[in-house]
């Protein structure tokens, strides 16, 4: 999943977005943010590109516009990798492959 304002990455990778929103800020009403999270839940093997530092879309911070999908976030991932301008998460508690 990509939590960021660039959706270019499902091209780069190749693979769908997860919900019917290309980009995750198009998911800004309550029903919406949750049926990303309901999504996001139901892969376990999931992982999750977020842009590291703030993003804000007309100046309204990313984390401000979608605050259900980033507590979700908060609660059940963790950054496992990070490189310039990105950093990738995984599920907590689910092991990776060395």
């Amino acid at each position: 999943y990509v939590l960021s304002i660039d959706s270019t990455w499902y091209y780069i990778f190749d693979t769908p977005p997860i919900s019917g929103y290309t980009m995750s800020w198009f998911a800004t009403t309550r029903r919406a943010q949750e049926e990303v999270v309901t999504r996001l839940n139901a892969i376990p093997e999931l992982v999750i590109l977020q842009r590291n530092g703030e993003e804000a879309l007309d100046s309204v911070p990313l984390r401000e516009r979608l605050p259900i999908i980033f507590r979700f976030v908060d609660e059940h991932f963790e950054e496992v990798f990070s490189h310039n301008a990105y950093r990738l998460l995984k599920r907590r508690g689910v092991q990776t492959i060395e």
